[in-house]
């Protein structure tokens, strides 16, 4: 940046630096997930967590060690979509459509990650 930028713009410079576009996804990832366990009651947060480490290891690992890709998240979520039953799959929808945490999601996916 040019000495004497404004405040506005040496703040974004920063923050693109600080949280490169992957970082963000998987930010954006992890909050619509901890948002949507917070809104499920026990037996849907039940359901999800029997879903979860029914999946092969490689995956439910990935995702608590924060190693997957942007991509591998996505097959991670497909993956998680497919092993929960139908009522947690209608709230994981649901939670997409109707939280800012989906929308924010959907918006890092969608805009490579720049808000």
């Amino acid at each position: 940046l040019a000495s004497g930028a404004p405040p506005a713009a040496v703040s974004a410079a920063y923050w693109r630096a600080l949280w490169p576009p992957d970082a963000r996804r998987a930010a954006a990832f992890h909050v619509f997930g901890m948002e949507l366990l917070a809104r499920l009651d026990p037996g849907d947060t039940n359901a999800f967590f029997t879903a979860f480490f029914a999946l092969p290891p490689a995956l439910w690992r990935g995702f608590l060690a924060s190693t997957l890709s942007p991509l591998g998240l996505l097959g991670f979520a497909l993956a998680t979509f497919v092993a929960a039953p139908a009522r947690v799959r209608a709230a994981l929808v649901a939670h997409m459509a109707r939280d800012a945490s989906g929308r924010a999601l959907l918006a890092a996916y969608l805009r490579g990650g720049d808000e």
